[in-house]
C-alpha cells in the first residue's frame, strides 16, 4: 500500500478523533514523514473537523429518516456508542462516538409489584 505521507498523518489525525489506538513509534514515524510537529497534531486533533459530527436524532443524508443509537458498549471507563438510521439502516460517516461512562446515565430497574401467593384451604 503505496501511501503520501501526507494521507497518513490524515489517517492519523481520523484514527485520533474516532479514539482508535495508534503506537507511539507509528505516530513517531507518521509525524516525522509528513514534516509535521506534535503541536501541529495536537491542534489537528483538538480543532477537529469543520463540520460537527454526527449525533442521534440528525437527518439522515440517504432517506431522511432520524439518525439513532443503535447499540452501545462499554469499553474500560468509556460508553462506546454506535449510531445509525432507523429508518435505512446505513450508517453515517462517524458513526461511532466514545462518551466517558460518567456522563451517561445507569439503566435503573422498574420496580415491579412481588406476586403475593394466595393461601389455599
Amino acid at each position: 500500500m503505496d501511501t503520501t505521507p501526507a494521507e497518513r498523518y490524515a489517517w492519523l489525525v481520523r484514527a485520533a478523533l474516532s479514539g482508535g489506538r495508534v503506537p507511539r513509534d507509528e505516530i513517531d514515524r507518521i509525524v516525522e514523514a509528513a514534516g509535521k510537529s506534535y503541536k501541529d497534531l495536537a491542534y489537528d486533533v483538538l480543532a477537529g473537523p469543520v463540520e460537527l459530527p454526527t449525533m442521534p436524532g440528525d437527518k439522515c443524508d440517504h432517506c431522511g429518516g432520524a439518525i439513532r443509537v443503535t447499540s452501545s458498549r462499554r469499553a474500560g471507563s468509556v460508553l462506546v456508542r454506535y449510531l445509525g438510521c432507523r429508518a435505512c439502516g446505513r450508517k453515517p460517516d462517524r458513526h461511532r462516538q466514545v462518551v466517558p461512562a460518567w456522563t451517561v446515565p445507569k439503566k435503573t430497574r422498574k420496580n415491579r409489584p412481588t406476586k403475593v401467593k394466595s393461601e389455599s384451604p
